[in-house]
């Protein structure tokens, strides 16, 4: 065997080793349910009839914004350098998944113990001078070795300000608003750091 050859079976067994050490792990979302695999981010149901607005929240006709449903995306690694990939789901219309969240798919390359959590406006109103307050909610997800757990909850951390972007450009927030209906808004509030990029799909219904 010539030196290229080696070469090359060294590379083999060197990429065969390292895709052993990392191999791709299903999470469960409890002991009986395998998740699938998150093959893709979230595109809405009207994805494709959607329309981006090159616009700002202050743009947005003036009333009240409601949440409908909201898909959280998450992509990071971990410590060790583990890619992690989840997504959850949870609607605030029907009246069988209110306040019951679930992990829609998830997947890593090693086992791990870590809270993925953003942030997210459930309420927002958006008319001038609103003496209202907004209401946020904390959405996360839970990552216990194996096993992954949704909990979302109202937060009172947040409230109505001067200015609501403002609000969330202090929590590192970028936005993209989508027409999907003529009453019917989707708004993506992603968060990139070093390690991981998270995202909020919330579609909305005006009132």
């Amino acid at each position: 065997m010539n030196g290229f050859s080696l070469t090359l079976a060294g590379l083999f067994l060197f990429t065969a080793l390292s895709w052993a050490a990392k191999p791709t792990l299903n999470f469960k979302e409890n002991s009986a349910l395998t998740l699938p695999v998150c093959e893709k981010e979230h595109l809405s149901k009207s994805a494709a009839n959607k329309i981006e607005l090159k616009a700002d929240l202050a743009s947005l006709p003036k009333g009240v914004l409601v949440a409908r449903e909201v898909h959280f995306s998450i992509e990071s690694r971990s410590v060790e350098g583990s890619l992690v990939k989840v997504q959850s789901f949870q609607s605030f219309v029907n009246s069988n998944l209110k306040s019951k969240p679930k992990v829609v798919c998830g997947s890593s390359e090693l086992p791990l113990k870590t809270r993925f959590s953003m942030m997210g406006p459930t309420l927002i109103h958006t008319g001038e001078a609103s003496k209202e307050k907004n209401v946020f909610w904390q959405f996360q997800v839970l990552a216990d070795n194996t096993l992954l757990s949704p909990w979302n909850i109202r937060s009172l951390a947040l409230s109505s300000s001067a200015d609501f972007e403002k609000t969330l450009a202090s929590l590192g927030y970028q936005t993209k608003i989508y027409q999907l209906k003529s009453q019917q808004y989707e708004i993506v509030y992603s968060q990139k750091q070093s390690d991981s990029q998270q995202s909020l799909s919330i579609i909305y219904d005006f009132d």
